[in-house]
């Protein structure tokens, strides 16, 4: 069961810096196998644009035990969609 939930959260840091504020998008345990294809992949990436984050950081488990279905599925070109102005 695939279910995302977005929290949001304001963190100062007492800093200098040239940027006023950044967005960080953190996507974590993903766990792409036989259940969590392109669909999903397709959903993560339609909540990213909806959130519009400067950086999205990619942790935990990207990919279950078996990593066929990732390349079976061509789930690389999908999560290529994943993009954000400062980085993936």
């Amino acid at each position: 069961m695939w279910n995302p939930v977005v929290v949001s959260y304001d963190i100062e840091v007492a800093k200098e810096s040239e940027l006023d504020e950044i967005k960080l998008l953190l996507v974590s345990d993903i766990h792409i196998s036989e259940t969590i294809g392109p669909k999903t992949i397709t959903e993560l990436i339609n909540l990213s644009n909806e959130v519009e984050p400067d950086v999205i950081l990619l942790a935990g488990d990207i990919i279950d035990s078996n990593i066929e279905p990732y390349y079976s599925h061509n789930l690389g070109e999908i999560m290529a969609g994943l993009t954000a102005p400062l980085g993936v």
